[in-house]
């Protein structure tokens, strides 16, 4: 298998050890699709003049404005502006009709396409199956909410809507909601991990599920008898 090729190399500052004789610098990489090399891009404006504080501030902001200017695909053409992924949410069927294969704007169906191929070879089949069916639904639900947009917009009360879906009109069992809800919670974690969120919207979570009484059956009267003329 070749090695992944690196899309971004986020901003970092070259202070120079704090030495303010020399000329500091913000620098970045990215790669243009379908380009073989990384693109290098410093910035030295504003940051060879001030105190070493003064210094620093600065390029905190120009370190956030760029971060924020890559992860949004600034540096794309409007052409290049889709992202091709392996889609791990589409049912079988469909999959031998079309492929799995997709090119598409950046979604959270694709964030979470590529969170269940990366958890794939971690996961036995059968734990693999139930995790995709619980972000399938999930997914489903965001798209029949129009909310199937950047993960960052998704927040806390998307969440808790989503449960109180499960809970009035699927009519899921608490046991089984709280199965659906650290699904969910995993995945965000998996995008914390990827730096792509620093907090996970499901927190907090109300009591939500209906509940089911799985208290055995007491035995009727004539099956008590029958069992006493058993033992006798």
């Amino acid at each position: 298998m070749g090695r992944k090729q690196t899309l971004i190399v986020y901003p970092h500052l070259n202070d120079c050890a704090g030495d303010v004789s020399k000329d500091w610098y913000v620098e970045y990489k990215y790669r243009v699709p379908h380009e073989r090399k990384l693109i290098s891009e410093r910035i030295y404006k504003g940051l060879q003049v001030g105190t070493v504080d003064q210094r620093r501030l600065l390029a905190d902001k120009i370190i956030a404005d760029k971060r924020k200017w890559l992860d949004d695909g600034g540096f794309l053409k409007p052409e290049n502006k889709t992202r091709v992924y392996v889609d791990e949410l589409e049912y079988s069927n469909v999959t031998r009709l079309y492929g799995k294969i997709k090119n598409e704007l950046p979604t959270i169906r694709q964030n979470i396409s590529n969170y269940l191929t990366y958890i794939k070879q971690q996961k036995t089949a059968v734990t693999y199956s139930n995790i995709q069916t619980k972000l399938r639904t999930f997914v489903a639900y965001l798209v029949n909410k129009k909310l199937d947009v950047d993960v960052k917009v998704i927040n806390r009360k998307h969440i808790i809507d989503f449960l109180v879906y499960l809970a009035n009109d699927m009519k899921l069992s608490r046991a089984t909601l709280k199965d659906y809800k650290q699904a969910v919670a995993n995945y965000f974690d998996y995008e914390i991990d990827m730096e792509l969120l620093t907090v996970n919207p499901v927190v907090r979570m109300p009591l939500l599920g209906q509940i089911v009484d799985c208290a055995a059956v007491p035995f009727t009267d004539d099956e008590k008898q029958r069992m006493k003329e058993l033992i006798i």
